[in-house]
């Protein structure tokens, strides 16, 4: 992972939020916080039933990230305790090295207080920075209205919307969107 300087937000609500480097150690933090998040059963690909083993090896995974100069592994917190993530993969593949694969989850008493949008921006600026991406990409639930508007005002379009992608029952499907920006002109040469 290519070093990121912790930051600190003030937040709209008044709190104070640490933005930093996702590490090992953050694994039991990271495990409640997407165990949160699922609970609400709205905006993750996979369901309660499953969230075990998603993160089983989360303490490994965010190890190989530290390691990863194409990955970036944030994690705010506030108060001792995670409230949010932010990851970007690089694209391991030739043609697809350019791409950043960008995801992003804040409990819920974290969200709207204005730290998705920090954290975007420390996206946005590693990716900037980094010699292969050129572009950041993300898929968000076309019924999360907020987090779209969050990803459209920072530059991100909707690229396509694949219809009923995602299915929480029976007859009950979700759209999922495919957004992106550009971080860098396109052709612009870079490695």
């Amino acid at each position: 992972m290519a070093l990121f300087p912790t930051t600190t937000v003030r937040l709209r609500d008044g709190r104070v939020a640490t933005i930093r480097h996702g590490v090992a150690l953050d694994a039991p933090g990271l495990f409640a916080l997407n165990k949160a998040v699922v609970a609400e059963d709205a905006y993750k690909l996979f369901t309660r039933e499953e969230v075990d083993d998603v993160y089983k090896n989360l303490d490994r995974d965010l190890a190989k990230a530290e390691a990863s100069p194409d990955r970036l592994q944030l994690v705010a917190v506030i108060g001792g305790e995670v409230v949010g993530e932010l990851s970007v993969d690089g694209g391991k593949r030739e043609r697809v090295r350019h791409i950043g694969k960008l995801g992003v989850a804040l409990r819920a008493d974290a969200r709207g207080v204005g730290l998705g949008a920090a954290m975007l921006r420390s996206a946005i600026a590693w990716a900037s920075a980094h010699p292969c991406i050129e572009k950041l990409s993300l898929c968000v639930h076309a019924t999360n209205a907020r987090a779209v508007a969050l990803y459209r005002k920072m530059g991100f379009e909707v690229e396509g919307t694949r219809r009923g992608e995602l299915r929480y029952g029976p007859g009950r499907y979700v759209d999922d969107h495919v957004m992106a920006m550009w971080v860098k002109p396109r052709g612009a040469g870079v490695n």
